[in-house]
C-alpha cells in the first residue's frame, strides 16, 4: 500500500523519527469531502459493489473478547510483528511490537473507553489507569490531574505526584520522544500535593487528555531505577520501571520475558474485580515473517499474535483453533496532491512564496477540476478487492463513520469514470499538462497497490508514473524543503488518532506539517477555534466546517482505512478494547486462559 510509515524491523532509529514526524502528517492532512454532496458518499457512476467483503461483521470490530472462566496463572506468549527497537518512554516508541511491550510493563495516566472517548473522571475506578480525574481551566491552558491512590510501580516504590513531574521533565528533556511536539506544549509540570499534578501549557490543547494515554507523556517511569542506569538518559530494559501489570524479568535472543506485577493495583470489573494479572508470564517473540507467526500460532509455539497482513486475517477465520479480533480506526492509506505544481496546483509567479501559489490553485477551475478528476478515477473497491480481499472498509474522509467527529456530508464522492474523463478532457483543453509523478516509498504492496491506480488514473486520461525512494528522501522532498524531486502526488499513511484536534498541524496555514502549503482563512479559524473550544457538540460543528470546506478543495485523496487484528487460540480470552490511538493495542494484563 501507499505508505510512510511502513512496519519494517531493519529500519534504524533515526528513520522511525523521521516516520513519526511523516505520520503526523498523514493524519492531519487526510480529511478530504465530497464536492457539496450531501448523500455522505452513496455509490455513484460505475462503482456499484463499493461494500467492503466483510470479513468480520461490523459489531465485532473494536470489540473486547471476554468469555469463559478465568483461569489463574500460566505463561503465555505473544507473538510480535517486528523486531522490538524500543519501549522507553522518553525514546520514540512507534511500532505496534513496542508500545505493545511497552504496555505490560507501563499503565498511561489516561486511558479511552469502548467508545474511543478519554475518561477524565475515573473515580469509580472503571479502568485499569492511573488517574483519577483530569480537569482544565476556561482557557484550556492549566490542566489538574488527580493520581488514584494506593498504587506502586513493580519495584514497590509509591506512585506520586512529584514521580509524574521527575518522569515528564525526564521525557521533555530528551527531545527524542515521539510526544516532542507534545511535550514542547508544556509551560510548567508542578506537583502541588502528593497526588495533584498541574500542567500549564503554553497554549490552548483540548485535547490534552489523549496525550496523556500511550506515549512517553502518559507512561511513568519510576525515578530510582530510571536513575541507577549507567546513562539515565538511555535506561536499558531492566532498569524501566512502571506500574503495569507486569515488570521485566529477562532478554534471551529477542525474546522478552515479562512477571507478574506483585504490587498491581488493577481488577478484572468484568469478573467480581478480581486481581491482575490473570498470568504469571508473559513472553513476547518477534516474529517478523507474518506467515511464520501465523504458523507459530497454529502450532501453539505462540497463543496470540498482532497482525496487519490480511492474508493471515483471512486464514485464521477459517481454522477452528483459532479467533480473531479486528481492529479499525482512523489510519488510512492516502494520496497527497501537490498544489504547487501543475496539475493539481499552479505555478509559481516570480517572487511568489509556495503558500501564496497554493491558495490561488485552491480555486482555479483547472487545478480543481484535475484533483477531481483524480478522486473520480479512484476505484477503491477494486483495490480493496485485488489487495486486501476485500477486507478493508473504503475511505472517502479521513474520519471514520464511527467517530464522533464525522461529517456525513464531507466526503468525497465515490468512482465515476465517465466524470473523471469530462475532468481530464477539460484541463487538457486548457492546455494543462496530466502527466503525473507519484512519491512512494519503496516497499513491495506500494508498487503493486501503485499499479493499480496507475491504470485507473490512465484510465481516466491522465499518465501516471512512480518514483520510489527511500522513507528519508520522502521526508525531505515533502518536510524538509530540502528534495530536488518535483512530484505531482505523493502517497502514505495516516496513523491512528483519538482526536480531530490531530487536523491542525496539517491543514492551518501555520501548521508545521503543512507541506502541500493549505492555506483557507475559514478553515484556518475553525481550526483555531477548534482548539479553544470543549464539549463534543460545539467542537462537532467546528469540524464539519472543516471537511466541508476541504470537500471542495479536495487536497488529499484516501484510499482504504487500515484493518489490523489481534489473532488467538481459542483457550485464550480477555482481550480489552483495542486502543483508539495505537491499532490493535490491548492491555495484556486482563488476559487469561480459559477453564477447561
Amino acid at each position: 500500500m501507499f505508505t510512510a510509515l511502513v512496519r519494517s524491523p531493519a529500519m534504524g532509529k533515526n528513520i522511525f523519527r523521521s516516520i513519526v514526524v511523516l505520520a503526523v502528517l498523514a493524519f492531519g492532512a487526510a480529511a478530504c469531502g465530497n464536492d457539496g454532496n450531501a448523500d455522505g458518499g452513496k455509490p455513484s457512476g460505475n462503482d456499484q459493489a463499493q461494500e467492503p467483503g466483510n470479513l468480520f461483521p461490523a459489531e465485532s470490530v473494536n470489540k473486547a473478547v471476554h468469555e469463559g472462566t478465568p483461569v489463574r496463572g500460566g505463561t503465555l506468549t505473544y507473538g510480535l510483528e517486528s523486531d522490538v527497537l524500543n519501549v522507553s518512554p522518553n525514546q520514540s516508541v512507534v511500532q505496534p511490537a513496542d508500545v505493545q511491550l511497552a504496555t505490560a510493563v507501563f499503565d498511561a495516566l489516561i486511558s479511552f473507553d469502548a467508545d474511543g472517548l478519554p475518561i477524565t473522571d475515573n473515580r469509580d475506578h472503571a479502568a485499569n489507569q492511573l488517574a483519577d480525574t483530569l480537569t482544565h481551566s476556561a482557557d484550556l491552558k492549566t490542566w489538574t490531574l488527580t493520581l488514584r491512590k494506593g498504587v506502586k510501580f513493580s519495584n514497590g516504590v509509591p506512585l506520586t505526584a512529584q514521580q509524574v513531574v521527575d518522569s515528564t521533565n525526564w521525557v521533555k528533556d530528551s527531545g527524542s520522544c515521539d510526544c516532542s511536539e507534545s511535550a514542547k506544549l508544556i509551560a510548567s509540570i508542578t506537583a502541588t500535593g502528593p497526588e495533584k499534578v498541574v500542567y500549564r501549557l503554553s497554549e490552548p490543547v483540548v485535547d490534552w487528555p489523549s496525550k496523556l494515554d500511550r506515549s512517553g507523556l502518559g507512561w511513568i517511569s519510576e525515578s530510582g531505577a530510571r536513575n541507577s542506569a549507567e546513562d539515565p538518559a538511555k535506561p536499558t530494559i531492566e532498569h524501566l520501571v512502571g506500574t503495569g501489570p507486569f515488570k521485566y524479568q529477562s532478554q534471551s535472543r529477542d525474546t522478552y520475558t515479562l512477571v507478574r506485577n506483585t504490587h498491581y493495583y488493577g481488577v478484572d470489573h468484568a469478573n467480581d474485580d478480581a486481581k491482575l494479572p490473570y498470568l504469571d508470564k508473559l513472553i513476547f517473540q518477534p516474529l517478523a515473517d507474518s506467515t511464520t507467526r501465523l504458523q507459530a500460532l497454529q502450532s501453539d509455539a505462540v497463543q496470540i499474535m498482532q497482525t496487519a497482513d490480511t492474508a493471515n486475517l483471512v486464514q485464521a477465520k477459517k481454522d477452528p483453533k483459532l479467533r480473531v479480533q479486528p481492529a479499525q480506526g482512523s489510519s488510512s492509506t492516502i494520496i497527497g496532491l501537490n498544489l504547487t505544481r501543475p496539475p493539481f496546483g499552479v505555478t509559481a509567479t516570480e517572487g511568489e512564496d509556495a503558500q501564496a501559489t497554493a491558495r490561488r490553485a485552491l480555486d482555479d477551475p483547472n487545478a480543481l477540476a484535475a484533483r477531481q478528476a483524480l478522486n473520480y478515477s479512484i476505484n477503491r473497491n477494486e483495490i480493496n478487492q485485488k489487495e486486501f480481499s476485500g477486507t478493508r472498509n473504503p475511505a472517502y474522509g479521513f474520519l471514520p463513520a464511527d467517530s464522533p467527529f464525522y461529517d456525513a456530508g464531507g466526503q468525497l464522492p465515490r468512482f465515476d469514470l465517465t466524470k473523471a474523463k469530462q475532468l481530464v478532457a477539460q484541463v487538457k483543453g486548457a492546455g494543462v499538462t496530466t502527466d503525473l509523478t507519484a512519491l512512494c516509498v519503496s516497499a513491495p504492496q506500494a508498487t503493486s497497490t501503485f499499479q493499480l491506480v496507475q491504470q485507473q488514473v490512465q484510465a481516466a486520461g491522465f499518465t501516471a508514473n512512480l518514483k520510489q525512494v527511500e522513507q528519508a528522501i520522502l521526508v525531505q522532498n515533502l518536510l524538509a524543503g530540502s528534495g530536488d524531486i518535483p512530484w505531482n502526488m505523493a502517497c502514505f499513511r495516516a496513523p491512528q488518532v483519538a482526536d480531530p484536534n490531530g487536523l491542525y498541524n496539517a491543514l492551518h496555514s501555520g501548521g508545521p506539517t503543512n507541506f502541500v502549503k493549505y492555506a483557507r482563512d475559514d478553515v484556518d479559524a475553525a481550526l483555531d477555534q477548534g482548539r479553544r473550544t470543549s464539549g463534543e457538540a460545539a467542537r462537532k460543528k467546528l469540524y464539519d466546517k472543516v471537511q466541508r470546506q476541504l470537500a471542495k478543495d479536495v487536497v488529499y485523496v484516501p484510499l482504504l482505512f487500515d484493518y489490523d487484528g489481534n489473532v488467538f487460540r481459542r483457550n485464550v480470552s480477555g482481550l480489552t478494547t483495542p486502543s483508539p490511538t495505537s491499532l490493535g493495542i490491548i492491555r495484556p494484563g486482563n488476559l487469561y486462559y480459559i477453564e477447561g
